[in-house]
């Protein structure tokens, strides 16, 4: 019997790899991309002949990756003026 991922919330077991285009439809990007990505090893992949499978462990880490990170404060948004008011 075939390993599974975790559960959805209608109960159904999500799998454990997901093909290209399931995981260029979770990262909003195209198939291409994604086959790129794989082939410069950007995105860890599991070969079978020309069919290509990824860990669903790999979609989280990717998407941790796009995560946005908070910035660092700049002079520009400290609430102080960068022009000199008249005198």
């Amino acid at each position: 019997m075939p390993t599974t991922g975790t559960t959805t919330t209608a109960g159904t077991p999500e799998p454990a790899t997901l093909a290209v285009a399931q995981f260029a439809r979770e990262l909003q990007c195209s198939t291409k991309t994604v086959r790129r990505r794989v082939q410069d090893g950007v995105i860890q992949a599991i070969r079978l002949g020309r069919l290509i499978r990824i860990p669903r462990s790999e979609l989280e880490r990717i998407k941790q990756l796009k995560a946005p990170r908070p910035t660092a404060p700049t002079n520009d948004n400290l609430g102080g003026s960068s022009r000199r008011d008249p005198p």
